[in-house]
């Protein structure tokens, strides 16, 4: 006795799913059913206008869903006013050179060659000899500390340093030529306020903290030999990220990095 199966051989199209979301647009989702065959054999075809596919095909019927991505193209819309995505604050290890600490940031230029030039002569001498003999009598702490820093060859620290960043999705209105502004620039934290908008107020408050807690006393300095430039203790501020979104909108991405910085190199805004 042999059995009979009836039925349709080829490819349905069972299931149509959209979504929208302010980040991502609209998005659809179609899925089609059939044999493995026939599924593998309208792959080739589908390819050609969905943004994403996938086949599970572990028996001798298959499922394709083929997925449409971001609606980039399409008009924007009359909103007029920015949204605001997120703020973030965090903090970042970086690793610094020994001479920009801020305790060695009390010794001169003249005392930090002579202890660099006290350590390469006690690295130079046989192990046996005794590296303190190369010690000055009237060197201070900060001198004497950085002297067996430098016998041991570690010229380096870790630091940390804060970053402030805002993401947020822009209207078409919105310039690139005012993301731009003050790009490479040292900006207050009442500068940042006033241009983007208030933190949030445990933001806001962490900032505070910040300011009030890791500034240093070098703050406000003029260079050595230039009393035309300063060392500040502000936020500089990255080129920001753009990425087209959904209705004609865009996603900014800004970086404010909270350190000492020459101001030879870093004008303020």
């Amino acid at each position: 006795m042999s059995a009979v199966f009836k039925g349709y051989n080829g490819v349905t199209r069972n299931r149509e799913r959209f979504t929208w979301s302010k980040t991502d647009g609209w998005q659809s989702q179609v899925t089609y059913e059939g044999s493995r065959l026939h599924i593998l054999g309208i792959a080739g075809n589908v390819s050609q206008w969905a943004d994403e596919l996938s086949i599970d095909a572990d028996g001798p019927t298959a499922t394709l869903t083929a997925r449409v991505g971001r609606d980039v193209t399409g008009a924007a819309d009359n909103a007029a006013t920015d949204v605001v995505t997120s703020w973030n604050l965090q903090s970042n290890e970086v690793q610094r050179d020994l001479r920009e600490a801020t305790i060695v940031r009390g010794l001169t230029e003249t005392q930090i060659v002579a202890v660099e030039r006290a350590a390469t002569s006690a690295k130079a001498h046989t192990a046996s000899e005794d590296a303190s003999t190369f010690i000055d009598a009237g060197w201070n702490t900060t001198q004497k500390n950085l002297f067996w820093f430098f016998v041991r060859d570690q010229f380096n620290f870790l630091d940390h340093e804060f970053v402030l960043s805002k993401t947020e999705l822009v209207t078409s209105y919105y310039t690139v030529g005012v993301s731009m502004a003050g790009v490479g620039k040292l900006w207050t934290s009442t500068q940042i306020v006033a241009a983007e908008g208030a933190l949030p107020d445990a933001m806001a408050a962490s900032v505070t903290s910040i300011a009030a807690s890791t500034t240093p006393s070098t703050d406000g300095d003029a260079m050595p030999n230039d009393s035309s430039n300063y060392w500040y203790y502000r936020w500089l501020k990255k080129a920001p990220n753009i990425t087209q979104t959904s209705g004609g909108k865009f996603e900014r991405s800004t970086e404010w990095w909270l350190a000492l910085w020459p101001t030879w190199l870093y004008p303020t805004y």
